[in-house]
Parts: C-alpha cells; structure tokens; sequence
C-alpha cells in the first residue's frame, strides 16, 4: 500500500497511510523458483517480485535446497523450475516437488520441452526471459482453481487460535491482525474490532515463520510484529504507531530492517 503523505524531519519519521477497508481482502500467492543460473535467477526473481499479489518466499539454485525449505516450510502455491539442470533436472524432480504446490511451472528456454512438461503432469510452462503477462495469466488461473475450494482458501487466509483454556476453535482473518506481542511462550494478538488482545499459546518466532507466506508484516522487536498497512506513523526509530490506539516498539537490533521497509517505501 502506498502511503499518501511522508513527513521526514530530525529524529522522526511519519508514515501516513490511507486506513484500510476492515472488508479488504488478503491475496498473496506464494512463489519459490529453482535455476541453476544464479544470475538468471536473480533477474526472474527481481521481476517477479515486482508483480503485486506475488510473494517470492526463496529462490534456489539446486533441487536439494528447495526440497529441504518445503519439506520445513510446507505446502506453498506455486513453484517455477528451470528444466535443464545438472544431477537432477526439472523433469526428474517434478514428481519430488509436486506434492508441495498448487501450481506447478516450468521454465525454459526451449519450446521443445513443452511436451515433456505436460508428460510429468506440470500445469504449464514460461519461456525465458519471463514474460510478465504470461506470469500474470498463471496467477489468474492459480486463484481460478482455488476459488472452488472455498473452504480451503478461507483456511489458508486465517490462524487457528490456540490457548490452554478455549476448548472450541477461534479463526482470525490474517487481514484483522494489527500487531502480536510476546507474552512469554505465548502472543498477544490485537486485532481490528476485537477490544481486547487475543490470547494464543505460540512464540513469536513461530508466529513470525507463519506469517512470512502472507507477506505485509515487519518484526520491529524481540517482542512485537506489526502488519505494515495498520502503521500510521514511526516516531525516533523507537516506537511504531498503529491503528486502533495500538503502539509497538522498535529495538536497535530491528531498526535496520524497519529503515529497509521504509527506504522501499519511499522509492516505490
């Protein structure tokens, strides 16, 4: 989300953003790409991570690599592989990653392999250099099949809170948290309309390592992630400003990564 007004001044930064629409919809389709061509991977990945709604978890030089971070991480939306590779090649891996996506995607330079990639039961293929409409038709079709499993979706876009006395099951819409706090080995979790912070039983490293799929929050502290869109304004690098009256601090250690997000912000 872009902001409307920056004001820069000695020691403080205000960041004013438009409030969010509490209705707005949360849609970020998940990506990792695998090439053995580090500076073409590079180059997909910096042209990827210019197409809103596309979030670029990791890119891989190597099948063995991404096959340990989805084997941790889980089940993502979309994975693009480059064929020719050396030890195993796309072909031969893509019955190792399939079960980890949605959406499997072919890279290559060659339209002679078009029909192998249809062979291995890929969904489809882009020609290199990537093509941005071509990414943008495979996105649509991703949110297309996805939108007849509604249940799943709705999943995928809510946690599931946990705490030692509520025996029935609580949904939170990612889009509703405004910020977590550490509360020993559990979270504080405010969100929008809620009042009161939410109790779950979970550290926030692991709530940090959750989020990561969705995108749009920023670890300011050893104790806080904000979601950014809820910001309304960072005063001396030490205290970040939320919607709903929330305020969260910015520690030493976290201040380089909120300076990133801001100067990225900035140069959008």
């Amino acid at each position: 989300m872009s902001p409307v007004t920056i004001y820069l001044t000695y020691m403080v930064v205000f960041v004013i953003f438009p409030v969010s629409d509490p209705q707005t919809k949360l849609i970020m389709i998940n990506t990792i790409l695998i090439d053995d061509d580090y500076p073409v991977l590079k180059s997909i990945e910096k042209r990827l991570q210019q197409i809103d709604g596309l979030n670029v978890l990791q890119a891989f030089t190597d099948i063995a690599a991404a096959l340990a971070f989805l084997r941790s991480y889980g089940k993502i939306d979309l994975i693009f592989c480059d064929i020719e590779m050396p030890d195993l090649n796309g072909v031969e891996a893509a019955p190792l990653l399939r079960p980890y996506c949605q959406r499997f995607v072919f890279l290559t330079g060659h339209k002679e392999y078009a029909l192998a990639a249809f062979g291995v039961h890929a969904d489809g293929y882009l020609l290199k250099p990537v093509d941005k409409k071509e990414v943008l038709k495979e996105m649509a079709e991703l949110e297309r099949e996805s939108n007849g499993v509604a249940t799943d979706a709705l999943m995928s876009h809510c946690l599931v809170v946990k705490n030692k006395g509520n025996k029935e099951q609580q949904l939170i819409a990612i889009a509703d948290i405004i910020c977590i706090k550490a509360y020993g080995h559990y979270a504080n979790l405010f969100c929008k309309r809620s009042g009161e912070p939410i109790l779950h039983r979970d550290t926030l490293d692991n709530m940090e390592l959750f989020l990561k799929r969705f995108g749009g929050f920023l670890r300011t502290h050893r104790s806080y992630i904000v979601a950014v869109n809820a910001i309304i304004k960072i005063e001396e690098m030490s205290v970040v400003y939320l919607i709903d009256g929330v305020k969260a601090n910015i520690s030493r250690s976290y201040s380089a990564q909120v300076k990133e997000w801001l100067h990225k912000l900035q140069t959008k």
